[in-house]
């Protein structure tokens, strides 16, 4: 496949996030109409309509997806990320910059997400492993992975998850993706939750 994932702009509002999405996109040539897929993440979903409108001009194609992160958010916030279709394939499997992964393999693997549970970056360390130990039967690591999703509680669960990712990534080339406070995750115990996409072979 040959695909461009941008990762999310955190703005003020969905115009400004689909401006800086959208400028993403220009860095890595891709066209308004190449956009397969856009979702936001705001922080009311009064902006819902704003955020529609604002995607369908810049990438017409593309399908939407709206999410609202938290019922009472501190600030008025918007995040968006997309997935493209690339029109000539890049050279080099992987290439990641600028908020922007660049993808040219034979497989995309994407993982569930894996729950964080308590507070100790032994816990984090646990979701890693089982991140990297689904995958593991498909010759991949998290060595591969250019995406990375955290979803997490709080903003000390977001830096401490932001702290061990080296361990567990490739360093020099650190994923995109998205990093966003939520209000609620699938387990009432758990305090966040991480994803990958990772490059196959």
């Amino acid at each position: 496949s040959s695909d461009v994932c941008s990762s999310d702009l955190a703005a003020a509002d969905s115009g400004a996030a689909v401006a800086g999405l959208k400028k993403s996109a220009d860095a890595a040539r891709v066209a308004g109409a190449d956009m397969l897929r856009v979702t936001c993440f705001l922080s009311s979903l009064d902006a819902t309509d704003a955020a529609r409108a604002a995607v369908a001009a810049a990438f017409p194609s593309a399908a939407i997806t709206i999410a609202q992160t938290q019922r009472q958010s501190i600030e008025p916030f918007a995040a968006c990320e997309g997935t493209a279709r690339l029109a000539a394939a890049p050279a080099a499997a992987v290439s990641v910059a600028d908020h922007v992964a660049l993808i040219n393999a034979p497989k995309v693997i994407f993982t569930t997400n894996k729950l964080v549970f308590k507070d100790e970056d032994s816990d984090v360390r646990l979701a890693f492993q089982r991140l990297n130990k689904s995958i593991e039967p498909l010759m991949v690591s998290g060595k591969d992975a250019f995406w990375q999703s955290a979803y997490s509680l709080t903003r000390p669960r977001a830096a401490q998850i932001a702290k061990l990712t080296d361990e567990f990534v490739d360093a020099n080339r650190q994923p995109v993706g998205t990093s966003l406070l939520f209000e609620g995750l699938p387990s009432n115990d758990a305090t966040a939750a991480i994803e990958w996409v990772a490059a196959g072979r």
